[in-house]
Parts: C-alpha cells; structure tokens; sequence
C-alpha cells in the first residue's frame, strides 16, 4: 500500500466518532437434523438448523459425492426444504453453504436410496429358471421330473421336497419313484409317491454319494438297488430293504475304478458296470455284477478303441439279455451274454448319446437314444442294426423315459421346461407336457417379486436378493441380484392352500406369502411357517402397519390382526364391515392410515371408500372420513400411494377416457388427465411412487409401460416403455427401483429391467 494511500485512512479514522462501530459478521449456517435420513432422487429432504439465507436461492444443501442442489422456494432461515440431487451414491453427511460460509458436516449420515425408478430404458439380463431334470417317469394322468433348480419331483398333483439335490431318478417300483439324492452330509435315496407331498421313505445317510438308481427286482423285496461312492473313493453296490419309513441297505465293496453307468436287466439277475482299468495300457473292461454280489469280467478285449461312457439299458434278444452302452464316439455298442460276440450300432455321429431307453414293441425290441447338440431322438433295431426314425426336437435333450402305455418315449430338455411326447412306431412328435413353475402372483398384480433387503442405514445386514414366487410347484426362489442365480429354496406349506403374492412388511424386511385362506411367513431356515388361524375369507388386499399389525381386506370386510412372527400366531384386533351389498375394491396406505375402496352397491362399476384409522379398527368403530361414490368417475382401475397423494385411476370419465384423481387427507378430490393410455391395467409403483407401471397389449405385442407426472396438477403422460415376450405377472423392483424383475410365467423367465 502506497504512503498516500496509509494517510487516507488514517485520516478518515481520525474523523469517526467514538461511538461508530463495524457491523457483525454474517452468523455461518447450522444443521440442527435433517429428515428423512434416507431417500430417492428428487425427493424432498427437510433440514432444520439456524443462519440460513433468507433468500432460498441462496442456500445451497450439499450431499455427498459433491453433489448438492438449491432450496427450494418455502425455506426459511431455521428450515429448508431440497430436493436431493441426481447421481448422489456414496452415504455420508450434508453441510449448507450460504453468502456467510458453510457450515460444519451433519451429525447424522445421508444415506441415498438410489434413483427410485428404471433411467436407462433397456433391457438387461433374462433369468431362465430351468428344472435341470436328472431323470423322469411317465403316469397316465401327469409326467414327473426330478428337478435339481426346486430339489424336488415335481409334475404330480403335489411337489415332493427332497432333502438334498437329486442325482438320478428311475420308475419303481410300482408307482413309486426311486430317487438318489446328495447332501452336505452325504448321499441318500429317497421313495417318492407323486400323490403324497413328501417322501414315503428315505435312506440314512451314510456318507455314500448315490450316483445310479435301478427298481427293485421283480418278486424280491428289494425296494432298489443303487451304486455309490463313498469319500474316500471306493464303490459300493447297496440292496435296500423298506422297514417302517426308512430305506436301509446292504452294502457291498465293488472293485471298479470308475463307474460310468448301471441297469438290470428283465429277470432283475445282472448289475451292470462300465468302467476303466486301473493299469495304464490295458483295454476298458466291463464289469458285471450277479444278484449273488459276485462280480466278473466281461468283455475283457473289446473289439473297439472306443470306451463306454454310458448310460446303459438291457433288451431282451434270442442270444439273451443283451446290454446297450453309449460309446464315446457317439455309437451304442451291443453288449449280449458271455460266449456272444459284441458288436455295435453305428450312428454316424460324432456326440455320445445323452440318455437312452431300450423299449420292448411288438415288432421286437427297440433302442432310443437322444442326442443333445444334435437336439434330435432316434429309434434303432438293435437287433437288425437300422435306424428307423429319427426327430428334430425344439429344445436340447437331456433325458429319456419309456411312456406308461409302451407306445412312446417321454423327452425331457434344458432349454425350457416341457416334456416332448414322441410315438414309438412312426417316430411322429404327438405334442408337450408343460411343467412349468408359476412365476408371479395369481392375478399379475403386485407381489410377483419382492426384494428381501434394503438400501436403509438401519436394516440389518441381508444377502442381497429378490424374492420370486413359483405358485405351481409351492416355491419362493432367492435370486441374488448380482450374480442373478438362485441361492436358497423356499418351500410352501403343502396345507395352506394356493399361494396368490408377496408381501414385505417394510418395518422389519419379514417376507411374507399370502394364500387363499393363510398367511405365511418365510424364516431363515427356508421352509414357510402359516400363522394361525387360517384366514376366513380369501384377501383381495393387505396393508402393514406400526406394532405388528396388518389390515386384511376380503369381499366384504377389513380385519385387523397383531402378528407374532416367533409364535406364528395372528390375532384377531379389529376391523371394519363394509356396507350391505358392497364388494371391496382396494386396500392401500394413505399417509397414517389406510384407504379402503369398495363398490358402490346400486352400481358396481361406481367406487366409494372410507380412511380407516387404527384405533377405528380396534374400536371397530365406523370411519370419520368417507368417500360418496362419484357418478362422473366408472371403472377402478388402480388406487396408489402416490407421491402426490392417494391416487386413483379410472377406465371412465364424463370427458371421455382414463382419468385420474388425487385425493387429499380429507378424500377431496383434484382431477388430471391421463394422456396416452387407453385403459391402461396399472398393477403397481416405481418404489419412488412417482410413476405407475402399466402392462398392456400393443401392435408389437405386450408390453411394461411406466407412466408418470411432472408436477402436482401435470396430465399423466408416458415416461418410458418396455417391449414383453409374452404377459408378466407382478413386476417387482429392487430397493433402488433402477432394477424391475418382470416374472414372465409363460417362460417361466425372469426379465431384468433397467
């Protein structure tokens, strides 16, 4: 500063009265809270504190990972209100920037819950849930798989759970089914009536990894007889003998290095095993074993470089009961009794056969082999080595099973999950038995997929995985949302009826799983535990409240019960009759009570409704705030918990059309408009409850549509669209919303959304 510039002011100084003194710095902004402390993007958060800015524009809120956005217009100097920012991923605290400073970090963290809805418009990954059948048998009314995705045989009236994942399964005996299964603690088999929901008998497990099944011999007692390895490698065949409910065997040592495959053949007198020599340079061998345990060689020097690597079946032939042994250069060799030459079926393929069957006809016996890259069956004359037929399939075949009636083969593959039905005398395809698993809710409203975790800094730490549910076979299947598999099976109580949907009490993350007559609820231990009572009437809609409670909607009343998760009670605390003639129409949250919908009981198509309050269902009073019926308004199509407010959708309007209404805490109502939806079937919200998904049909076919509002007063109008292979049911979104499960049940897939 220049000598000129220092006399300046010291000589304005000098002139200043005494008593002048400077004004006080700006006050720096405190945050005293904020709430909540937990939300989506665009959300309003509110923070409390003191110094901030007059002017709203001139407070500035800032989030974690640098982002930060403006109040908005209604803040005061001790409250603001802000909208959190786009791209916000990381949890940590906010701090205020005004024209006077910033203030100090918050106490508390911020923890984003992501965007609250798919931003990308794409379709992401498709989960195809397959039964992955090691084997199956034919009834004449159903077919039955023995499916490793649910570890149960399934196709019967009833899923039979298994207690471990199956390895193989074969017909017998009588109508039963033997099926081998591995476990962590070992191996077992199990004796599966399809009529009956569980095991009729089971195996103690030994430590023996059963790895081939065979029915009983006729005239024994023997229920099966099975080949397995213990894990220390040995071998052992095993005759088991049903007491009471349990299977229990005679194990004997079998001197095989490998076992490859095993049958009986008709009169039940020989195991057979393919395997290789132990000493290197020596030929492949065959072993077989005699109904007294005695074992032999056979086949010592075959007459092929090629080795067997099964699967086998006997046939009868005039030489007597001749074995067929899939090679590995995709032959069948031709294996007859001791003093009879081998030889072999020359299939000019390349591919080992998957499966075969060997099926007596009345034009002699008959070797059908399925063949998976190839993706076709073939019928041969083992006797005259012919081919007679061969059929392309649809899918890729894994297994075989000879029909009940002896006039076709049953065709099970890994690409979905239909059994294909080919006839034995002309190789013609006769059509599919579907078994599919159900995926998605019973009517394709909410409650399809439900996610078993949370984004909140309070839940307690969950696997990251959506809840799916398979009605046709009693399961809830785990995906992990990162690697998209299935990580745990949920069985469903055999008792508790139809399973219908989801839910998720949002309070403390409990899955639960609403039945025609029963609620259940999912435990850790992967069974479903039914509160009790049974329901008296089927629910058409369910609403969790604070204290364990939850409000039950039927045809004609709303109940209030308490839940005991521990005790698997429900306990009647209330409730709610609606008017004489009414049908209910919808349940939902509004603010601190529930919204109940009904139709109007002079015209159906007209919906009146109540705000029911929790302490009006304990008393069982009547509500305080009703809802007429507006004849201006027909059709409910939907009623949401909606950002803006209780939001109810119409088919119908005096203007013609959709509309929408939006209902305050006092059930007036504010009409908007509903732009390019022809009747849309709403069946949910994004988990921001800003948008409304819509399924529908278009000129391209289905598709999942998610309409939204910009704005309180704003029409509702398309936000984005999503091309369907078939009808979902009961699209559900992970805690972020960026991801939506579309359960597709016809495919029994699950589509990823983003």
């Amino acid at each position: 500063m220049s000598r000129h510039a220092l006399s300046l002011a010291a000589a304005l100084l000098a002139g200043c009265p005494r008593g002048l003194t400077l004004p006080p710095s700006a006050e720096l902004p405190v945050i005293a809270g904020f709430f909540p402390q937990s939300a989506f993007m665009d959300d309003i958060v509110v923070v409390d504190g003191a110094g901030f800015a007059p002017d709203p524009e001139a407070n500035e809120v800032r989030f974690p990972d640098g982002r930060a956005n403006r109040a908005l217009d209604g803040s005061t100097t001790v409250r603001l209100r802000v909208l959190v920012p786009q791209g916000v991923e990381s949890a940590g605290p906010l701090q205020v920037a005004t024209p006077a400073g910033t203030s100090q970090p918050s106490a508390d963290d911020f923890y984003p819950l992501g965007a609250g809805h798919p931003v990308l418009g794409l379709h992401g990954e498709q989960v195809t849930f397959r039964h992955q059948p090691v084997g199956l048998a034919d009834y004449p009314d159903f077919v039955v798989v023995a499916s490793m995705l649910l570890d149960a045989v399934v196709g019967g009236p009833v899923p039979v759970p298994l207690n471990g994942s199956p390895v193989a399964l074969l017909s017998g005996p009588g109508a039963l089914v033997t099926v081998s299964v591995q476990s962590a603690s070992g191996g077992s088999l199990a004796l599966v009536d399809p009529l009956v929901s569980a095991p009729i008998a089971v195996s103690e497990a030994a430590g023996t990894v059963e790895q081939f099944v065979l029915a009983a011999r006729p005239g024994t007692a023997q229920v099966a007889r099975s080949i397995g390895r213990d894990t220390g490698g040995a071998w052992w065949l095993s005759e088991w003998d049903r007491t009471g409910g349990e299977l229990r065997a005679q194990r004997r040592r079998v001197e095989a290095t490998q076992v490859l495959g095993a049958a009986t053949d008709s009169a039940g007198e020989a195991f057979l095993v393919a395997r290789h020599r132990r000493s290197e340079g020596e030929p492949t061998g065959l072993l077989v074993l005699a109904a007294s345990g005695a074992q032999t060689d056979r086949w010592r020097e075959l007459p092929w470089a090629e080795k067997p690597v099964g699967p086998v079946a006997f046939f009868d032939a005039p030489s007597g009961a001749t074995a067929a042994v899939a090679l590995d250069n995709g032959d069948i060799g031709l294996l007859g009794p001791e003093g009879t030459e081998p030889s072999r079926l020359v299939t000019l393929s390349l591919e080992p056969a998957a499966d075969l069957v060997a099926v007596a006809t009345g034009a002699g016996p008959r070797v059908v082999i399925v063949k998976t890259l190839e993706r076709g069956v073939f019928s041969w004359d083992p006797l005259g080595r012919t081919l007679e037929w061969s059929v392309p399939l649809q899918g890729r075949p894994v297994r075989l099973a000879a029909a009940v009636d002896g006039h076709g083969v049953l065709v099970a593959n890994e690409t979905d999950n239909d059994v294909d039905f080919v006839r034995l005398s002309d190789g013609r395809w006769e059509g599919r038995v579907p078994l599919h698993l159900g995926l998605g809710s019973a009517d394709g409203g909410e409650g399809g997929v439900v996610p078993a975790y949370s984004y909140r800094q309070d839940a307690p730490e969950r696997p990251q995985e959506m809840l799916v549910l398979a009605r046709d076979v009693e399961r809830v299947l785990a995906l992990d949302v990162n690697r998209l598999a299935v990580t745990r099976r949920f069985a469903l109580d055999a008792g508790a009826g139809r399973a219908v949907r989801l839910a998720l009490s949002p309070d403390d993350l409990v899955p639960f799983v609403v039945h025609e007559h029963a609620l259940g609820v999912l435990d850790d231990s992967g069974v479903e535990r039914v509160l009790a009572p049974a329901l008296p009437k089927e629910p058409r809609g369910l609403r969790f409240l604070p204290g364990a409670l939850v409000a039950i909607g039927s045809e004609d009343t709303v109940e209030l019960y308490e839940y005991d998760i521990e005790s698997a009670v429900l306990s009647p605390a209330g409730g709610f009759a609606l008017p004489a003639g009414a049908a209910l129409a919808a349940l939902i949250p509004s603010a601190d009570a529930t919204l109940a919908l009904w139709s109007d009981p002079e015209n159906a198509s007209l919906v009146a409704g109540a705000l029911l309050h929790t302490d009006e269902l304990r008393a069982r009073r009547g509500p305080t705030v009703t809802r007429a019926a507006d004849r201006a308004l027909a059709g409910l199509l939907g009623a949401f918990d909606h950002v803006y407010g209780t939001l109810l959708l119409f088919a119908a309007s005096q203007e013609g059309g959709p509309a929408a209404v939006v209902l305050d805490e006092a059930l007036r109502e504010t009409r908007r408009s509903v732009s390019e939806a022809d009747r849309p079937a709403v069946t949910g919200l994004t988990p921001d409850r800003r948008y409304l998904v819509w399924q529908h049909r278009t000129p391209g076919g289905d598709a999942l549509t998610l309409l939204g509002a910009w704005g309180p007063d704003r029409a509702i109008t398309q936000f984005g669209s999503y091309r369907l292979p078939a009808p979902v049911a009961g699209a559900g979104f992970d805690p972020s919303g960026e991801w939506c499960f579309a359960p597709v049940p016809a495919l029994d897939t699950v589509l990823v959304l983003y």
